[in-house]
């Protein structure tokens, strides 16, 4: 073959090679499908709306399969498909005399172990966040595993929204599940099981009222050193004329404080304290009431002021409860709550006639 025929054809295949080549250097990375299970929420933020807020679990399969549950309120759905080529999903879900839902979601390019997106009735959007359960219990053992107690503060001074400190008690286990329960400060009983991220996330939400109000917002185990646990939580409650506390309703935003908790060994004192100051404020009182107490080595308190208390500790899980006496009344007040071992404090709240006030402990 002539040279200059060879030299042709040479730079011809360069040049397609070339020009075939650019395009796909310049493409966003293809989605690489991956199995895993994905939890997270969905809530706008800019407002207080529980019909715009729920819980979202995800799985998926190495073949790009998906299969999903939501929540909203009582209401559950869950739907089955494949990602498209880049990730990405959009699913509409019906419901009965209701606008129905678009869901969208997809795979960040960047971070395999997070889905992001939106759910939207058409009239309201909220984000979407979910983030897959990355650790097994043996190969890989979550860093945030161990037991927690959880305070949310109330308002003692509020005549419309609970005065006491609503409170809960979680284990997460070595695979990075959760197990929660909680009392919030109108005796609101609440649970959930789910899974916290590889950055120590936790999709906290539970449906309260019938369907008629939640609780949701992420939550941050071991954030900081200062910082066990904490984060912002969304509290709703519509008007319910039937119900014995706050019937009128309200919304508002809180901030959680928790603790790592270790149960103390034979002859230690669950917190540190030795004399201390136990107080009722809010909650129907006439004024606020303030015992001397001390505690001992076996962990008993001992009451140090006239009118009557009697408080026990749960050791296993780091609760208390007991009863006080209202020196004015006379009547007994029982009281629940948790301690906060990193700051040497334990919180709670107390039933009064229409309203719940905060048990407070600390050291004098």
């Amino acid at each position: 073959m002539d040279v200059k025929v060879k030299k042709t054809i040479y730079f011809c295949a360069v040049i397609f090679f070339a020009s075939f080549c650019a395009p796909i250097t310049g493409r966003a990375q293809a989605f690489v499908p991956m199995k895993g299970t994905y939890n997270g929420l969905f809530f706008e933020t800019n407002g207080f709306w529980e019909q715009s807020a729920g819980v979202i679990t995800i799985t998926t399969t190495t073949r790009g399969n998906y299969s999903a549950r939501l929540q909203v309120g009582l209401a559950r759905y869950s739907f089955s498909g494949r990602f498209d080529a880049d990730g990405r999903v959009t699913r509409d879900i019906l419901r009965f005399f209701q606008h129905p839902l678009t869901v969208l979601f997809q795979v960040d390019a960047g971070d395999p172990d997070l889905i992001t997106g939106s759910v939207s009735d058409g009239t309201w959007t909220a984000d979407l966040i979910a983030d897959r359960r990355v650790f097994d219990g043996k190969t890989s053992i979550s860093p945030d595993a161990g037991k927690y107690t959880m305070v949310i503060p109330g308002d003692f001074t509020s005549t419309t929204t609970p005065g006491g400190a609503s409170f809960g008690t979680i284990n997460i286990d070595k695979a990075g599940r959760i197990g929660f329960a909680g009392s919030l400060a109108d005796g609101t009983k609440i649970t959930q099981s789910t899974t916290v991220s590889k950055g120590g996330q936790w999709p906290l939400y539970a449906s309260l009222y019938w369907g008629g109000g939640a609780i949701y917002g992420w939550q941050l185990f071991n954030g900081s050193s200062e910082e066990d646990l904490s984060g912002d939580l969304t509290w709703i409650k519509p008007r319910m004329h039937w119900a014995w506390y706050y019937p009128d309703g309200f919304a508002v935003i809180l901030t959680s404080s928790g603790s790592r908790y270790v149960r103390p060994p034979r002859g230690a004192k669950v917190l540190d304290l030795s004399s201390a100051t136990i107080e009722f404020n809010g909650g129907n009182l006439d004024r606020g009431i303030t015992n001397h107490v001390t505690l001992d080595f076996n962990n008993r308190i001992q009451n140090q002021s006239a009118n009557a208390l009697r408080l026990g500790f749960s050791l296993s899980n780091g609760s208390f409860g007991g009863f006080v006496m209202d020196p004015i009344t006379w009547d007994w007040i029982p009281f629940r709550g948790v301690v906060l071992q990193n700051r040497g404090i334990a919180a709670g709240y107390f039933p009064g006639w229409d309203q719940t006030g905060e048990v407070w402990l600390q050291s004098e």
